[in-house]
């Protein structure tokens, strides 16, 4: 196995550019288009992970309620059984009266209905 630590800088140094008249490794415009790639990439990561919270969260919040909701509803349950269980008095409605008319247009109940018979 060799020893990498002992590695001689200087050999790298015309591969990144620092070389006396050799070609970098990666070109000036790749480098900036790297850039801006590594940009853009951790801004969309950044996005994907804020939505993906959110949508945990919105997850949550749904699945309290839903439990909330199965827990009401049990309750609700247990008091109709209990309630069914005690004779329930008979209630007799009675019709309300109103004190204004039921039609409030005297002309439509006054007028004969029309006829379309030719004398």
């Amino acid at each position: 196995m060799q020893d990498y630590s002992t590695l001689d800088q200087s050999q790298l140094n015309p591969l990144l550019g620092g070389g006396a008249g050799t070609e970098s490794l990666i070109p000036e415009s790749m480098v900036t288009f790297l850039i801006v790639c590594f940009v853009i990439l951790n801004l969309l990561s950044i996005a994907f992970l804020i939505f993906w919270i959110m949508g945990m969260v919105r997850r949550w919040k749904v699945q309290t309620a839903v439990l909330n909701m199965q827990k009401e509803l049990v309750e609700i349950k247990q008091l109709l059984k209990t309630n069914s269980n005690t004779p329930r008095p008979v209630v007799q409605h009675q019709p309300v009266q109103s004190d204004r008319p039921t039609t409030t247009n005297t002309e439509a109940t006054t007028a004969k209905p029309a006829t379309n018979q030719q004398q």
